[in-house]
């Protein structure tokens, strides 16, 4: 398996994980006893790049702080900060805590 496609597998678990709230990734030879002759694929390493990455992440809301700013600090968008922590406006308030990752 080529960098790109492992890649591509990561970046693609990750969106799943983060959009459905998916905690566990199992490869379909942990569900049956199916064996793929010549196929190598790096499940342990990809398990483990995901998992690391949708960890959740929380940031307390600071006086001033918008949800733009925090999307950027944070790499991310404000729709996604929205959908992560159901969020119908973008008005915020400080102490409240948000849900990054």
């Amino acid at each position: 398996m080529s960098y790109s496609q492992k890649l591509s597998i990561i970046n693609l678990c990750i969106s799943l994980c983060s959009k459905y709230g998916i905690k566990t990734i199992k490869g379909h030879k942990e569900l049956t006893s199916t064996d793929c002759p010549g196929t190598y694929y790096p499940l342990n390493e990809i398990k483990t790049s995901v998992l690391n990455k949708i960890s959740t992440t929380t940031y307390t809301i600071k006086p001033g702080d918008t949800l733009f700013a925090i999307s950027k600090k944070f790499n991310t968008t404000v729709s996604s900060l929205k959908l992560k922590n159901n969020l119908k406006s973008n008005i915020i308030y400080p102490n409240e805590i948000l849900k990054i990752q």
